[in-house]
């Protein structure tokens, strides 16, 4: 079986990787995401996304890197990890009440294969209206702080959402894992 790379830190991804009982490996590529200047929220994703498996190719040009990344956009205004419990208090206070749509990339690729998929995925999250009190708490029980948007969908941030709208549940929680069954299974990967 051709060895399966996750360029990713991030545990929740990895987590969901997991969950696919297979034998893969975790690499941190080491970009800058940054964004560029008028960068649009989707383009932006895309281009980390494919970075990311870009790095990992290189070291691994065997295997199946798969890269991903996500963000949050609302009122025309990029939204990532919070960081700080200041910062998820200021946006889960303006997403109160609103639909913000997060965006989440996926490629993949295999140097010696010339294989290469890319895809955006949009997911449209719909919030109660939270008051201060309930921010308050959640931030304070979920420890939101490396989550896009302040929400961590695989954990208490559901109870703060109304309505989601999305082809793949996965992609809000940062990897989209119908696309990635998918892929795996046409490039002759047994998952089930």
């Amino acid at each position: 079986m051709r060895q399966i790379i996750l360029a990713s830190s991030s545990a929740y991804r990895k987590k969901l990787f997991e969950q696919l009982q297979l034998s893969f490996t975790t690499y941190s590529p080491d970009i800058d995401e940054t964004p560029l200047e008028n960068e649009p929220a989707d383009k932006m994703v895309a281009r980390l996304s494919l970075a990311k498996a870009k790095v990992a190719a290189k070291r691994y040009p065997d295997a199946i890197c798969i890269g991903a990344d996500s963000t949050a956009c609302f009122n025309h205004t990029i939204y990532g990890k919070p960081l700080t419990e200041t910062n998820a208090h200021q946006q889960l206070t303006q997403f109160s009440g609103h639909t913000v749509r997060f965006y989440t990339s996926i490629s993949m690729i295999c140097h010696n294969k010339d294989y290469r998929y890319e895809k955006t995925h949009d997911i449209d999250v719909t919030f109660r209206d939270l008051t201060p009190e309930t921010i308050q708490r959640y931030v304070a029980k979920d420890q939101p702080l490396y989550s896009c948007g302040s929400v961590k969908a695989e954990g208490l941030g559901l109870a703060l959402v109304k309505h989601i709208r999305s082809e793949d549940p996965t992609a809000l929680v940062g990897l989209p894992v119908l696309d990635l069954c998918e892929e795996l299974i046409r490039h002759g990967v047994e998952i089930v």
